[in-house]
Formats: structure tokens, C-alpha cells, sequence
């Protein structure tokens, strides 16, 4: 048998079950069209398996960009961003220097131009990312961090 025949052969076992079923399907890939100036974001929802998670996707400073899930770590509600950073400060008590993404359910703010980190209330960690690239002026997300929306 030749590389090729061989290379088929495997293709066909892994990627067919019974009725012609993948049996490990592909990840799922969303394509949304990437902010372009600074602290401007976009908003999404990403399919991965039989969940839809809430996404945002935000244009750091630095050209940079941050792509995180909108449910919040804390208890499940979904967080905005805010550039009305200043409101948000005031409401809780702080002050920010930067946009934030704000959960209003129990007041957890969340720093995007820092990975996420918290900033104030409850979340005990920061929101879930996505894995993504850009190309073309586009974000292609393919995955989602493992263990998304789990809240313990």
C-alpha cells in the first residue's frame, strides 16, 4: 500500500462513523470584522459543540487585541464593555484609567487592556478568552478556553 492509499484509508477511519457521521468534528470557526481604532469593539456570538458562548473582541492601544467571553466567571451573567469608564468607576467606587467590561449583576470589573484582570467585585478570575488570529481585516476565532461558562 502507498503512502497515499494509506493516508486515505486513515482519513476515511477517523473522520467517518456509522452513516457517514464525523466522529471528531472540526472546530468550529467564526470570522467577524476585527475593530480598528483603538478601544473600539465588536461584539459576536461563537458556536462551539452544542453551547453559544457571548463574545467581545476589543482594539488595544497598542494595536493589540483582546477577545473574551461575555459570561462572567462570578455567576453567569453576561458583562458589557463600557468606554464610559468613568460612570462605571463612579457606580462601584474606583477609578479607571480605560475602558472596562463591566458585569452589573454583583458590580465585577474587568480590565481588558490587562489580560482581563479583575479590577473589583466578586469574579474570581478573569472572563474565559478565545483563541483567535487576524487575517484580512478579519478575526477568525477557533476555540474557546476549556472549562467556558463553568461556574463553580
Amino acid at each position: 500500500m502507498n503512502r497515499r492509499s494509506l493516508l486515505g484509508r486513515l482519513s476515511a477511519l477517523f473522520t467517518l462513523g456509522p452513516g457517514s457521521e464525523p466522529l471528531f468534528a472540526a472546530p468550529a470557526e467564526t470570522s467577524i470584522a476585527a475593530p480598528k481604532e483603538p478601544w473600539a469593539a465588536t461584539t459576536f456570538d461563537y458556536s462551539s459543540q452544542s453551547r453559544t458562548f457571548p463574545g467581545v473582541a476589543v482594539r488595544l492601544p497598542d494595536q493589540g487585541l483582546y477577545v473574551a467571553c461575555r459570561i462572567c466567571p462570578h455567576q453567569g451573567c453576561a458583562f458589557d464593555y463600557q468606554t464610559d469608564f468613568e460612570t462605571v468607576g463612579d457606580i462601584v467606587g474606583e477609578e479607571f484609567s480605560n475602558p472596562v467590561m463591566f458585569c452589573r449583576c454583583h458590580m465585577s470589573v474587568f480590565d481588558p487592556a490587562n489580560g482581563g484582570r479583575v479590577l473589583n467585585g466578586p469574579a474570581p478570575r478573569p472572563p474565559w478568552t478565545f483563541t483567535t488570529r487576524e487575517l484580512d481585516g478579519n478575526i477568525v476565532i477557533t476555540s474557546i478556553e476549556p472549562g467556558a461558562g463553568d461556574i463553580r
